[in-house]
């Protein structure tokens, strides 16, 4: 693709999960571990009942945090930082892509609903910790 179809374009945005790297690391699987161990930990339900009220929460507010943050006064912090308490070896830089990104003229920005700590583990791993303007995170 060449360069010159790209060259109007001054801002790249980029989402950061299963964009910058696919969905097949299945580092989401990890939160999803996490997140339901967590809802178990905060509410005292079993399992299949923390689910059932982690789904609702996330139909009812568009975020289980929400949830848990409204009913059982949860630090949204203290969330973030375990759920995303993950193994970033399942993830490996795509040179490929990264040279594509690196080639793209103006300024790039990277966000993610994650916390920054998580972001910066992605990045790094990816290998692209220096290839961003700009990123943004929770």
């Amino acid at each position: 693709m060449p360069k010159s179809q790209f060259s109007h374009v001054s801002e790249w945005v980029f989402d950061m999960d299963h964009t910058l790297y696919p969905p097949h690391n299945k580092l989401f699987d990890q939160i999803e571990i996490l997140m339901a161990d967590y809802f178990v930990k905060v509410t005292g339900l079993q399992k299949p009942e923390a689910d059932k009220l982690r789904q609702s929460y996330w139909d009812k507010y568009g975020a289980s945090l929400t949830g848990l943050m409204h009913h059982h006064d949860v630090d949204p912090s203290d969330f973030l930082r375990d759920v995303h308490d993950i193994d970033f070896s399942v993830l490996d830089p795509d040179h490929g892509l990264n040279d594509i990104i690196r080639d793209l003229p103006g300024r790039k920005i990277v966000y993610t609903n994650a916390p920054r700590n998580y972001a910066e583990q992605t990045l790094n791993r990816l290998h692209m910790q220096d290839m961003f303007d700009a990123v943004y995170a929770l």
